[in-house]
């Protein structure tokens, strides 16, 4: 599939994308479309932001909690929920921003601590 194509190209750390593979979060599927296994779309959202746009979780003390900081890039929407065959993740991402990141986060955020050293 192309769109998967134009994913390798977009991605900040590929080994991120690798790891997310081999722990099983992403399973590819025959027909070239990608299944998310961790059930919740806005943890694929968040993902997909930090994969894609750089996006990232940052401590904020007035809310106690740590919250989700969106990245400079642009979040190719269409092909991502193309690629996955889910809906809105781009609004999904929108409604989160500078909200507390989603549950299980720290399974994502494993995979670039890992990577980005």
């Amino acid at each position: 599939m192309e769109v998967n194509n134009l994913l390798r190209l977009k991605m900040r750390n590929s080994e991120a994308f690798n790891k997310a593979i081999s722990n099983g979060y992403i399973q590819p599927q025959d027909d070239g479309h990608l299944k998310w296994t961790l059930g919740s779309q806005t943890l694929l959202a968040y993902f997909m932001g930090r994969l894609l746009c750089g996006d990232y979780g940052k401590f904020c003390k007035r809310k106690k909690a740590k919250v989700w900081v969106k990245g400079n890039r642009t979040f190719p929407d269409k092909n991502l929920c193309e690629l996955f065959g889910v809906n809105a993740l781009k609004q999904l991402r929108q409604k989160r921003t500078l909200q507390a990141i989603p549950d299980y986060s720290e399974l994502i955020d494993n995979l670039f601590d890992t990577t980005e050293k």
